[in-house]
């Protein structure tokens, strides 16, 4: 690779197989009804990790711009107007008014660069105990509003860029600059 250049993932497969098994781990998590610090680390682990993943996978133009192009709703929470910092993150009912919300829908990146720079991170579970969402607010956010995601979007936004194929492809090259990808698409000879 030469300096300057972002596309870090040549193969995509590996990438999308491993997004394919947290869907299947989080849908697990569903049905758990035991929780444990490390069961809940590792649940904010693969979300975290397959929020990198698919912005790796975006970065390096390998998910369809359908897939790409989507978008996923969330539940916007107020703040308080209360700071929000290392010693209170974890307070969120204080912090936001959980009692107000507003229905935002957000693109694929969007989701990922929250949790990626999540400064406040929160499993929400089910009344008998399992896993049914979470609440996310990145560092530059924070004081702005708490976003509440179902697990069920999640998987399902994480599922669609697992099973994406890119089948069509156009690129772009001039004036001594490098070649640009221009078109991505899920299905064979779109845009011809």
């Amino acid at each position: 690779m030469l300096s300057g250049e972002t596309r870090m993932i040549w193969e995509s497969g590996p990438w999308k197989r491993y997004l394919a098994r947290c869907v299947a781990t989080l849908g697990q998590r569903k049905q758990q009804r035991r929780w444990t610090e490390a069961s809940c680390a590792a649940v904010e682990r693969d979300i975290f990790l397959s929020a990198y993943a698919v912005r790796k996978l975006l970065d390096a133009g390998m998910v369809s711009d359908e897939v790409e192009s989507g978008s996923l709703r969330a539940v916007a929470h107020p703040p308080r107007g209360c700071m929000v910092d290392i010693m209170n993150w974890h307070r969120i009912d204080e912090l936001y008014d959980l009692s107000t919300h507003t229905e935002v829908a957000l693109s694929l990146r969007e989701l990922c660069n929250q949790v990626v720079h999540s400064f406040v991170f929160s499993l929400a579970f089910a009344a008998p105990g399992g896993l049914e969402g979470f609440f996310v607010a990145s560092d530059r956010e924070k004081e702005r509003r708490l976003l509440y995601f179902s697990i069920d979007a999640v998987a399902d936004a994480l599922l669609r860029v697992a099973d994406d194929d890119i089948m069509t492809l156009y690129l772009s090259r001039g004036g001594g600059m490098p070649a640009k990808i221009t078109k991505k698409s899920n299905r064979l000879g779109a845009g011809t």
